[in-house]
C-alpha cells in the first residue's frame, strides 16, 4: 500500500483523531449515499458488508443502520490500531450492534465468510495495483454481489482548492490515485456485469478557522509525505490566503463508481451471520 507509516502511536492517535474531525463527510451527502446503495440492494436480505479501509468509520455507521432493515452485518476492516481503536469507543457509546472490527491489511486478510457489499472510500489509491484488490475481492464475495468505490478522478483532485498551496502534495496524489477509466478496465476485465460512474458534489463551506486546523494536523495523507519544509511554505501561503476570510469553500466533487456481479457459480465457504 503506498501511504506514509505511523510508528509513534501518539502521532497514530492524533492522526486518527483529525481523520476523525476533518474527513466527516456532511450527513446530507452521506445520507445520499446510504441511499444509493439501499437502492442497489433492494428487497435483498441477509447482507453481510465489507468496509475496506474503514478508518473511524464515517460511512461504517450509517450503512450499519442500513443493513440492520435488511438483517444484516457490516465487517469494518482497518490495518491501523488507532482508528480501529476510535471507532471501537465511537461503537461502544452508539448501541450499534451489527459492526465487527477487523484488524488487518486487504490484501493478507483472510475472510471468514462470503459479503455481498464491498465499500471503499477514498481508500483505492493505497493500493499500487488495482488488479490483486479486485481478486480478493472476488475470492471473498458470494455468488452476486456489488462493489461501490468512492474516489476522486485525476480532474477532481486538480480541481481542490489546496492544491495551488502543496503542488508536491498534489504531484503525489496524481501519481497514486488511479483513472477512472483503468478502474472500469478493470473491473471489467474481472467480468463484472454492470458497471455504473457518477459524480458527487461534496462541496461545501467551513470555518477558517477549522480549515486551517485540518491542515496544520495533516489530515490528507498526501501531506504527511511532504518534506517538512515544503509543508510549512505551503502552510504559510494557506495562512495567508485565508487569514482574512471567515468561511472557506471546500471543493470535494468526488466519483462514485458502482460495480455489480450477477449469478456466477456457487462459491465454497458459507455466509457470513450475525
Amino acid at each position: 500500500m503506498i501511504a506514509p507509516s505511523d510508528p509513534d502511536p501518539l502521532f497514530a492517535a492524533n492522526h486518527a483523531l483529525a481523520f476523525l474531525k476533518c474527513r466527516k463527510p456532511l450527513s446530507t451527502i452521506v445520507a445520499r449515499y446510504a441511499g444509493i446503495i439501499e437502492q442497489q440492494l433492494g428487497n435483498r436480505m441477509d447482507i453481510a458488508a465489507l468496509d475496506i479501509g474503514c478508518g473511524v468509520g464515517h460511512f461504517t455507521f450509517p450503512f450499519a443502520r442500513l443493513l440492520s432493515r435488511h438483517h444484516g452485518r457490516i465487517d469494518a476492516l482497518d490495518s491501523s490500531p488507532a482508528m480501529l481503536d476510535l471507532l471501537a469507543s465511537r461503537i461502544a457509546e452508539s448501541g450499534i450492534s451489527n459492526i465487527r472490527l477487523i484488524r488487518d491489511d486487504f490484501l493478507s486478510f483472510r475472510a471468514d465468510c462470503r459479503y455481498s457489499l464491498f465499500w471503499l472510500s477514498d481508500v483505492l489509491h493505497l493500493f499500487e495495483r488495482l488488479d490483486p484488490v479486485f481478486s480478493k475481492i472476488s475470492a471473498a464475495a458470494d455468488n452476486s454481489f456489488l462493489v461501490a468505490i468512492r474516489m476522486s478522478s485525476h480532474e477532481q483532485l486538480t480541481s481542490y482548492e489546496w492544491s495551488r498551496y502543496f503542488p508536491d502534495a498534489l504531484d503525489a496524489d496524481l501519481r497514486r490515485h488511479h483513472d477512472v477509466a483503468a478502474v472500469e478496465a478493470c473491473l471489467r476485465h474481472h467480468d463484472f456485469s454492470s458497471i455504473e460512474i457518477q459524480e458527487i458534489d461534496e462541496t461545501r463551506l467551513v470555518p477558517a478557522k477549522e480549515y486551517l486546523r485540518c491542515f496544520e494536523l495533516k489530515y490528507l495523507s498526501s501531506l504527511r509525505l511532504l518534506p517538512e519544509s515544503k509543508y510549512q511554505v505551503g502552510m504559510a501561503a494557506l495562512r495567508a490566503a485565508v487569514s482574512r476570510s471567515t468561511w472557506v469553500t471546500r471543493n470535494a466533487r468526488t466519483t462514485l463508481i458502482l460495480a455489480r456481479y450477477e449469478n456466477r457459480a456457487a462459491q465454497e465457504g458459507s455466509l457470513c451471520r450475525l
